[in-house]
């Protein structure tokens, strides 16, 4: 079961609960489920970040702290924790985005 507009968590726990597991353990997937098309806008956006910074990094181009922090961490948000655990992942790839497009809008 999944909505456009995304799914409580009672739906969830209703078709998907198990013991273990009252919730996805993947960020990406708990973004899709429980936000719907603007959760996959917002893992597109994660994602493409996430592949600027690997490519930067395997072309030893100099990273920040906090872009090393984002190779990290968002690899762990895929196979554990909650939308929480997130967080940074979405504090560094939302701002990272919009600073990189911003021009390409004012143009527009």
């Amino acid at each position: 079961y999944w909505s456009l507009f995304g799914a409580k968590a009672s739906v969830y726990e209703f078709y998907y609960f198990t013991f273990f597991f009252q919730y996805p353990h993947n960020f990406i997937a708990e973004l899709i489920f429980y936000y719907g098309i603007f959760g996959v806008l917002l893992s597109l956006i994660i994602v493409l970040e996430y592949i600027k910074v690997f490519i930067r990094f395997l072309k030893r181009i100099k990273i920040s702290t906090f872009e090393v922090a984002y190779l990290v961490i968002f690899p762990s948000t895929l196979a554990s924790g909650d939308i929480v655990d997130g967080l940074l992942v979405i504090l560094f790839a939302i701002p990272s985005f919009i600073s990189r497009y911003r021009p390409i809008i004012a143009k527009n």
